[in-house]
């Protein structure tokens, strides 16, 4: 039987994102906004002060991806699918300026994953998956294949059990999830 594919987002899922971009912009503009209190989609609602182009500018800056790491355990949890024989493929939907510096933190904190698997692509329903992770519920509602919400702040109040999503918390329980639902499969 074929290997199974599985499709991972990048962002709040295999690294911190937000923590970061937070960060950044309290520096920048002398603020002290908590990460932790980040819990929707809307960044720029937590910076009424800022315009839209200063909250997202930092997106565009190396400086604030080279503070970007990886999720507890993401690197450990994805090289032993990918020793276990699971076909993975980052996909991630982002502005084509990122792409580089997304390049930059898979070299140096994801090595093992080639190039070659990673897709940019804003609708990633259309990626031929057997399972996608991801922390946006937008990207998993009626992708047409095992959905996994790996849970953030940004997504804690969604009820993934009603769209028939399973939540993982952390990556030991991805990786455990992914070995179950696909051991006969193989």
């Amino acid at each position: 039987m074929s290997r199974p594919i599985i499709a991972i987002d990048m962002d709040d899922v295999i690294w911190d994102l937000m923590t970061p971009w937070v960060n950044f912009l309290n520096h920048e503009y002398g603020l002290k906004v908590d990460p932790a209190s980040i819990r929707g989609w809307s960044v720029p609602e937590v910076f009424p002060t800022l315009t839209e182009d200063q909250v997202y500018a930092p997106l565009s800056d190396w400086t604030m991806w080279a503070d970007v790491e990886p999720m507890p355990g993401a690197c450990e949890y994805l090289k032993k699918l990918l020793d276990k024989g699971f076909n993975i493929y980052l996909v991630t939907a982002t502005a084509p300026e990122n792409v580089e510096y997304k390049f930059r933190l898979i070299q140096q904190h994801f090595p093992f994953i080639s190039w070659n698997n990673v897709v940019v692509m804003q609708n990633k329903k259309l990626f031929r998956a057997d399972a996608l992770i991801d922390d946006g519920p937008h990207n998993l509602e009626d992708a047409p294949c095992i959905r996994i919400l790996f849970s953030r702040r940004n997504n804690e109040y969604y009820d993934a059990t009603a769209h028939g999503i399973i939540r993982a918390y952390d990556w030991k329980e991805v990786h455990d999830l992914i070995v179950q639902l696909f051991s006969n499969n193989k």
